[in-house]
């Protein structure tokens, strides 16, 4: 992962952080539907997902190195 993130030119994300990362974007994308953000993230209790939202820092830095990444 370190050397992927290296290529693309974004810091390195572990991928536990990635997991935080998405969640939080996707309870963004989703309007807060924490059932569906679950679902789509495999967790099967909602504290779980729960847990993995973060206030993100520095959106507009995460949001575009993700658009390097993914396009």
């Amino acid at each position: 992962l370190k050397d992927i993130c290296g290529r693309v030119g974004i810091s390195y994300m572990s991928s536990h952080k990635i997991r935080f990362w998405s969640v939080t974007a996707l309870v963004r994308q989703t309007g807060g539907d924490i059932t569906a953000v679950g679902s789509y993230a495999g967790q099967k209790n909602r504290q779980t997902t729960l847990h993995y939202i973060r206030a993100a820092q520095d959106e507009d830095v995460q949001r575009k190195a993700a658009a390097a990444v993914y396009g």
